[in-house]
């Protein structure tokens, strides 16, 4: 597997985790079963985090497949 497949397979990882997280989030926000507020807010930062990482992936995607 070389350096693109594998930003490939992190990033569709990373969409995974980041729709599951979205979706617990969501789910706790309307009633909370397993989390505070103080987790509320850290999740919602982690969702964040994980946003901005994959769009760098994508960018990073963008150009390694230009440069090629």
């Amino acid at each position: 597997m070389d350096y693109i497949e594998n930003l490939q397979i992190e990033l569709d990882n990373l969409n995974d985790n980041i729709k599951k997280t979205t979706e617990f989030f969501h789910s706790e926000f309307e009633v909370p079963k397993f989390t505070d507020e103080f987790v509320r807010i850290k999740l919602a930062c982690q969702i964040e985090y994980m946003i901005g990482y994959k769009e760098m992936l994508e960018q990073i995607l963008i150009h390694q497949t230009q440069v090629k």
